[in-house]
């Protein structure tokens, strides 16, 4: 998602990267994005502090909306607990 939304910057609306760090380097190009990010607290895979780094850079930078949601008694696998959510589609839609 980080890596999409930094390269077609123009094209995309809003993203929500699932666990993921990003190239601190280029974050700054996506600053007219909208991020809602969310990380487990508990994956051993990708650490939540490249998720943390990511956001704060981007927080510095950005025009738009930047949210950062830390799942504590998560890991790696998130995503059917994220996109269960009916709140990320109204924020989705609130993006447009």
């Amino acid at each position: 998602a980080w890596h999409m939304a930094c390269t077609y910057t123009e094209d995309i609306t809003a993203i929500i990267p699932l666990n993921a760090g990003a190239n601190k380097d280029v974050i700054c190009s996506m600053k007219n994005v909208p991020v809602w990010a969310f990380h487990g607290v508990r994956n051993s895979i990708v650490p939540f502090e490249e998720s943390q780094k990511i956001i704060m850079k981007l927080k510095n930078c950005s025009e738009r909306d930047v949210v950062y949601s830390l799942l504590s008694e998560h890991g790696h696998s998130i995503s059917d607990v994220i996109y269960n959510d009916p709140r990320i589609y109204k924020w989705f839609k609130r993006q447009r």
